[in-house]
């Protein structure tokens, strides 16, 4: 048996996308190289969290040019940092994969991006907590985390970049607002989507969860977790994510190293 001290939404969402994966990277250690589009989004949530976490002392929103620095300072630690500096983003960082887009571009998109968000929809937002460590015993032995960006008073919020839109039906299905509902006992979720068109749009999607949502999904995680510690890690090759592009342990898994 695998013995499991913690487990997180995005390990449970990994493992129920390919268990395989899950086995590289949380019980081998294999981290992957990060994509450029996951520096922009990490460099992104790095500012709107300098500016909520200013606003609940302040009660006011930063400055777009403060927002912007804390941006910048972010690409530029996690664009030069050693991978014991980026824990957060569970990757390493020796080898960007770009995808052959310009850094430069890259990091100018996601300014505009911030600014949109910035301009539109923060003034609104009144944040109570700023991803707060939260936990939760499942089981006995096991503790489940997670950071929610934010907490108001009566809702939880997630922050997100995309390239498409999200609609309900995604929403209401991703397991990131049964996870955050269930660790801080809310029923209310938002994500709060820009998504990167060639006019950038905003979307505000609302998730409720019951109480029998909750229950149930309490109930899905500790048998996850169950299946984890039998050390029992089949691949899924029946989605798009099982590809040499899509998957970087794809080679690996299929014995060409």
């Amino acid at each position: 048996m695998i013995s499991i001290k913690e487990i997180s939404n995005t390990q449970i969402s990994m493992w129920q996308r390919c268990p395989k994966q899950w086995e590289f990277r949380y019980q081998r250690g294999l981290k992957l190289p990060p994509k450029g589009v996951m520096l922009q989004g990490s460099a992104y949530h790095a500012a709107l969290k300098a500016n909520f976490r200013h606003k609940i002392d302040s009660g006011e929103d930063l400055d777009i040019r403060e927002v912007m620095d804390a941006y910048d300072t972010s690409w530029r630690e996690r664009t030069s940092s050693k991978v014991e500096d980026l824990l957060d983003l569970d990757l390493e960082t020796d080898n960007i994969d770009w995808e052959g887009k310009e850094p430069g571009s890259l990091k100018d998109e996601g300014y505009k991006l911030l600014s949109l968000y910035h301009r539109n929809v923060a003034p609104s937002v009144i944040p109570k907590f700023v991803e707060q460590r939260e936990e939760k015993p499942i089981g006995r032995e096991v503790i489940y985390v997670g950071y929610p960006d934010i907490e108001t008073e009566t809702e939880i919020i997630d922050h997100k970049l995309k390239s498409k839109s999200m609609n309900q039906m995604d929403a209401d299905r991703d397991t990131q607002p049964l996870s955050y509902c269930l660790l801080k006992d809310k029923r209310r979720f938002a994500f709060h989507v820009v998504v990167k068109k060639k006019v950038p749009e905003i979307q505000i999607i609302k998730v409720a969860k019951t109480n029998k949502d909750i229950i149930w999904w309490a109930d899905a995680v500790k048998q996850i977790v169950a299946q984890m510690k039998t050390g029992i890690a089949p691949p899924n090759h029946t989605g798009w994510w099982c590809s040499d592009r899509f998957c970087g342990y794809w080679k690996l898994c299929r014995g060409r190293r």
